[in-house]
């Protein structure tokens, strides 16, 4: 990972344009997805289904072309904390004690201190800090509420949700779809902002989803 993310730093010159700079970061940011997959086979291809679902609420709140950039690259690597943790935390399906609990809650962090060095990954960074916030103050790792949880975060949340709510579904179907929208309902105005989940809902209903259990192409 410390042999990739230096590749990164290495094309730091600054914001991504397009051409040849943006074609070799993406084959880095493309790299460290596969590491995550890695360390999480459980969520196989989850930052990529993320990072689609997140750019489509994007694009209808109006953000503009940069914040979708950053937005995407935030969705693809939000779980780069994960990377930080021992193997056996994050592979084995365990109650953890409260010490492992309080090292897993401190992986957005994490995730965010790896890649905030790299000027054009300073935003991105931000957003998956705080991507597991709540809405009520409940979430962690700082315990920010409602709007004081950057907006970029927020539609992370929704997307990263929805996402392991589905994926979760023994049968990864427009039912599963189903059931996520509904549990997606259920937790906004707790977990997530209920503004984003209402928009989110609007666009999940005119869409028909991969199945999870496919490998995609973003």
């Amino acid at each position: 990972m410390l042999s990739i993310l230096s590749d990164l730093k290495a094309l730091d010159f600054g914001r991504p344009s397009c051409g040849i700079h943006w074609s070799a970061i993406s084959r880095v940011i493309r790299e460290l997805e596969t590491l995550i997959d890695r360390v999480s086979p459980r969520h196989q291809g989850h930052g990529r289904r993320t990072a689609d679902l997140a750019h489509r609420l994007g694009l209808a709140l109006g953000l503009s072309c940069d914040e979708l950039r950053d937005l995407t690259l935030a969705a693809l690597l939000h779980d780069i904390g994960l990377l930080t943790l021992p193997p056996d935390l994050v592979k084995e399906h365990r109650e953890l004690s409260p010490q492992e609990f309080a090292r897993y809650q401190n992986h957005p962090r994490a995730g965010a201190e790896l890649l905030e060095p790299i000027s054009f990954l300073k935003r991105p960074a931000l957003w998956i800090a705080h991507h597991h916030e709540r809405w009520d103050g409940c979430g962690y790792p700082y315990g920010l509420r409602g709007e004081f949880i950057p907006l970029g975060s927020r539609i992370l949340a929704v997307a990263d949700t929805f996402d392991v709510y589905r994926s979760h579904s023994l049968s990864p179907s427009a039912s599963s779809t189903a059931t996520a929208s509904a549990l997606l309902q259920i937790v906004a105005g707790a977990q997530l902002d209920p503004g984003l989940v209402e928009r989110f809902l609007q666009i999940v209903s005119t869409l028909t989803l991969a199945d999870p259990t496919c490998s995609e192409s973003h």
